[in-house]
């Protein structure tokens, strides 16, 4: 039990003496079950005080509301990536998604606002497009008639010289280069608002220096300088050029260069700005598109040095007045052979290296060898004031850069075929791109782009919606309206064939064909505990939401028509933290997926048609043989339906008046005789279980003899 007030600072108090045992300075805790909501969430621990035989406190960082004397709440030491979230997008009402911790037992409503203040939701709703990786979700609104943008929501786990950010945050998925920083040059000058950086240069004789000998007019060789914001330790931004008129630097031969850095606090203050890990400061010779080279690597957290080879400075940041710090200064000697060029992979000429300003998106992104891959995008061009929508477009991120997206990093498989891409997948090296009725395969298992082809192309295996494929430890599975198809890396399997009947009209006491079942609507999910395929006819809010059930191991499907509930609307299949396959219904009910067996009293057991390996010759059928456990008597459980010497179907009856028996938990043997014996080209048996017993089917046997003539 534990209370906490708050005054001058917040603690969390108990009267028992080892409550707090597992505790120590430093921990990160969450809180759960405060009667004040705010109380919950993740705070970190200053310092443990105790008073004997009366109570013990943790002293935590952040503010409190008070609680009643004796209120009861959980703490536990937190682990950011131990927790399980769900995102679930409240899609027709305001565009924003809810995200529900298992830690916390709660859902946040509203934690990601992809389509944000800036317009209203359009027709058909919000879209939601997620992918996730290095503990970070992106999400992007598929429906480009909202005005909106792509959002990150991730963990921060990262110090600043003012502060420290552990927390999860909701940001714009962008990448600014610093807009609008002025570069002070004079002594002991900080520059103003949070965010910005000043550098003071000064230069002095050294005779091993290798700085350009050439001069200017004014004795010397002038250099422009510029810099850029790194995202989470490695993403870059582009570069901002400082003001080449004023604000440069000139170098003599023989000199070195020395640079102090300043900065102003917080971060926070400019856009994304919790998402910033560093600088870096480039220069080149003034009016010349020459390369930018590095002068200094800056780390918030760590501080500065000359080289991305080299070592911070062990001083790190010095406060010189409230949010003003400077850095060591740091001597450049040689310039570094190192360039953004060389660092990131692509020009800081390019247009653009992100996807995320107002009304950019795309409509399917997977990640796949590190490497982000979106398709459908609409985003800035040089040529356009306005994004511009390519249906038909890949993009992809450099490696490792997960949200850099270079305005050259695209594919254009095939262009002006009418089609835009649906889905993207990934497995074994190779990008699955659906389009409407279209599949490509691209090889994308070189590191560089250079080397990825088409390997191949295939119609009519396209996808329709964007849950109609999953992805499996087998390969990748989707269905359409020819049937449900899997690549396991080298070819395509048609799991339908001679297991499903394509098209038609089912019989009475029939599953139906697949042409009867399939929709526009049609979804798969993958329950990898039970290596299950699941597809739901219409994840629409259909009168009737049937499903077929795929079981990789006995490679059978199974006709279900109770496991989704009628006129209900689903979101598609997940994952959930337990390896469970979910889906969430309704008003955001989370159901989760179980193949155990429970009491049903509409069950039926049809076999396939069964020609016995003579399809074009009559048998005649004399016995068929059933062995079986019953908990009860069951009068009549056998039919069979029968395509008979004529080539007239006969529908389902009983086969003869034979029963089940009660069998105690032993193994019988049921004979069923047709009166008289039955002539068929191919036959099926359909077992007919009341819901008051359980049966088990062990084998199925027949005595039959081959007819030496065919069906009239």
């Amino acid at each position: 039990m534990a209370t906490w007030d708050s005054g001058t600072y917040s603690y969390i108090q108990s009267t028992t003496d080892d409550a707090f045992d597992n505790f120590n300075h430093g921990d990160k805790i969450i809180i759960s079950g405060a009667s004040n909501s705010t109380n919950n969430g993740v705070q970190t621990i200053l310092n443990k005080e105790v008073s004997a035989g009366n109570w013990v406190r943790l002293i935590i960082t952040g503010d409190l509301t008070d609680e009643s004397a004796g209120a009861t709440v959980t703490i536990k030491k937190y682990d950011p990536f131990g927790d399980e979230l769900i995102a679930l997008a409240d899609a027709a009402v305001n565009g924003n998604v809810d995200i529900f911790s298992a830690d916390l037992n709660n859902w946040d409503t509203a934690q990601i606002t992809p389509v944000d203040d800036m317009g209203d939701i359009g027709f058909g709703g919000m879209a939601a497009n997620y992918h996730y990786v290095d503990h970070a979700l992106r999400v992007s609104d598929a429906n480009f008639n909202n005005s909106s943008r792509v959002k990150w929501f991730g963990f921060i786990d990262r110090k600043h010289p003012e502060t420290e950010y552990y927390a999860w945050y909701e940001l714009k998925g962008t990448l600014p280069k610093p807009a609008g920083i002025t570069y002070v040059l004079e002594q002991a000058t900080y520059p103003t608002g949070g965010g910005k950086c000043a550098f003071e240069f000064t230069m002095a004789d050294e005779g091993t220096s290798t700085w350009d000998a050439e001069t200017s007019d004014d004795g010397g060789t002038i250099y422009s300088i510029g810099m850029s914001y790194i995202y989470d330790g490695n993403q870059e931004s582009l570069i901002q050029e400082a003001r080449p008129s004023t604000e440069n630097f000139t170098v003599n031969a023989g000199q070195k260069v020395s640079i102090q850095a300043r900065i102003t606090t917080p971060f926070s203050a400019v856009q994304n700005g919790e998402r910033i890990s560093g600088m870096r400061l480039y220069c080149r010779k003034k009016d010349t598109s020459d390369r930018w080279v590095l002068l200094m690597d800056m780390s918030l957290q760590h501080g500065v040095r000359a080289s991305l080879d080299s070592e911070y400075n062990d001083d790190g940041w010095t406060e010189n007045a409230a949010n003003n710090y400077y850095s060591p200064t740091i001597d450049v000697i040689t310039p570094n052979l190192e360039t953004f060029d060389s660092i990131n992979g692509y020009s800081p000429d390019e247009f653009g290296n992100d996807i995320g300003g107002i009304n950019e998106g795309y409509k399917t992104s997977v990640v796949c060898n590190r490497r982000t891959f979106i398709a459908n995008v609409k985003v800035l061009t040089n040529d356009s004031a306005d994004p511009k929508h390519f249906g038909d477009r890949i993009m992809y991120s450099q490696p490792g850069m997960f949200d850099v997206f270079p305005t050259r990093n695209y594919i254009d498989v095939v262009l002006g075929d009418s089609e835009e891409y649906v889905k993207l997948e990934e497995f074994a090296d190779r990008l699955l791109a659906f389009k409407h009725k279209t599949l490509f395969v691209i090889n994308v298992s070189n590191g560089l782009d250079t080397g990825w082809f088409l390997e191949n192309s295939y119609k009519h295996k396209g996808v329709k919606h964007p849950g109609a494929s999953v992805r499996t430890e087998y390969g990748v599975a989707w269905v359409n309206n020819s049937g449900c198809y899997f690549y396991d890396g080298n070819k395509i399997i048609d799991l339908t064939e001679n297991k499903i009947s394509p098209t038609g009209t089912a019989p009475s006491g029939y599953s139906p064909s697949w042409e009867t079942f399939v929709t526009d609507n049609t979804i798969i999910g993958y329950a990898p505990k039970d290596k299950q395929l699941i597809v739901m006819a219409d994840c629409t809010d259909s009168a009737a939401n049937y499903a077929y059930i795929y079981d990789f191991r006995s490679r059978s499907w199974v006709y279900n028509t109770t496991l989704f509930s009628a006129s209900t609307a689903y979101t598609n299949f997940a994952i959930n933290g337990d390896n469970n396959l979910i889906i969430a219904q309704g008003a955001g009910v989370m159901e989760k997926y179980s193949p155990d067996s429970a009491d049903n009293g509409s069950i039926e057991v049809i076999t396939k048609a069964m020609d016995l390996g003579e399809p074009y010759k009559l048998k005649r059928l004399y016995r068929i043989a059933v062995t079986y456990k019953s908990t009860d008597a069951n009068a009549t459980p056998l039919e069979i339906s029968y395509i008979d010497k004529d080539g007239a179907f006969v529908a389902f009856a009983d086969v003869a008046s034979v029963n089940f028996a009660n069998t105690s938990a032993m193994w019988k043997v049921a004979v069923f005789k047709p009166s008289p014996s039955l002539v068929c080209q191919s036959f099926q048996l359909k077992l007919n279980p009341p819901a008051t017993e359980q049966v088990s089917i062990n084998d199925i046997s027949c005595e039959y003899r081959v007819l030496h003539k065919g069906v009239r």
